[in-house]
């Protein structure tokens, strides 16, 4: 949703409490799938020896393990080691949103990435605490 819960409530759409029952899906999450959104350290190593750019979109906070943002379902999958990869950019994720939640133009993304080193026809791995942040 661009602009999140907060926008949704301001345009006053509709929010419901109501359980629904919708049928289950016949799609099934595998391995090889799970490919296609997540890499491993070895991927990340080879990634940046190739000299392709490594964005890491976390908040300073999220860096320095001051605060993260971690859904209780994620809470596993946290080191408490603090960090930046070497070589990797970083532009942290509220940078691409606007002050009301919705997300910058792509003139503003293009102008906000490529001031910081990160240029269109580059290949990009992006990285964060949680991997939806990733998407942003």
């Amino acid at each position: 949703m661009d602009g999140g819960h907060e926008k949704w409530i301001e345009e006053g759409r509709l929010l419901s409490a109501d359980k629904h029952d919708f049928p289950d899906s016949k799609y099934r999450f595998t391995p090889a799938n799970e490919k296609l959104y997540r890499t491993n350290a070895d991927e990340v190593i080879d990634h940046i020896k190739e000299g392709k750019v490594l964005l890491d979109v976390r908040t300073d906070e999220e860096i320095h393990r001051q605060t993260v943002f971690i859904p209780s379902k994620h809470k596993e999958m946290f080191h408490p080691n603090n960090g930046h990869i070497p070589t990797a950019i970083n532009i942290q994720w509220q940078k691409a949103l606007n002050p009301d939640g919705t997300y910058k133009s792509a003139d503003e993304l293009q102008d906000l990435y490529q001031l910081s080193g990160v240029h269109r026809d580059e290949e990009v791995m992006v990285y964060c605490s949680v991997e939806k942040l990733g998407l942003c």
